[in-house]
């Protein structure tokens, strides 16, 4: 399975919503289950993800980049 480095970026002044559909069914949703189980501090815009949030990425094969300006 191929992936390719994505981001999303909220341009109204007001908050967004954001739908996702994911394939194959079950995977990204394991992560987001993951995640929100644990109760974690997910990070910060400005100080990036908190290693606890990459240890729950990794066990899912989710990786989060640094956004290049």
């Amino acid at each position: 399975m191929a992936f390719a480095p994505h981001g999303f970026t909220c341009t109204s002044q007001e908050p967004g919503r954001l739908l996702t559909i994911s394939t194959p069914a079950g995977v990204f949703e394991a992560f987001i289950a993951d995640v929100c189980s644990s109760r974690i501090d997910t990070g910060t815009p400005t100080g990036g993800t908190a290693p606890e949030m990459r240890a729950i990425a990794a066990r899912h094969d989710v990786e989060f980049l640094r956004r290049s300006r």
